[in-house]
């Protein structure tokens, strides 16, 4: 087909490749490599996310603990100053 050019263009299917031509395939284990770190980064960062969040819910039920503590003495002060005033 002509181009704007003038010149002739012949349009060469994506596929097509010359006889005896081997197929090229890229290197992809440079990739993989890299894959595989950032997946063993990952888990590490997850397992130390977990024993942050273990130990953040052992100070929540710790503190919720005290405060249920607090709140039944402070209860039970009041109700005594109640009963003596």
């Amino acid at each position: 087909m002509p181009g704007n050019d003038g010149r002739t263009r012949v349009r060469v299917p994506d596929d097509w490749r010359p006889h005896g031509a081997p197929l090229v395939r890229p290197d992809a284990s440079a990739l993989l490599h890299a894959l595989e770190a950032h997946i063993e980064t990952l888990k590490a960062e997850t397992e130390t996310l977990k024993a942050q969040l273990a130990a953040a819910e052992a100070r929540a039920e710790r503190q919720a603990a005290e405060t249920a503590e607090l709140t039944a003495r402070h209860a039970g002060d009041l109700a005594a100053e109640r009963r003596i005033g």
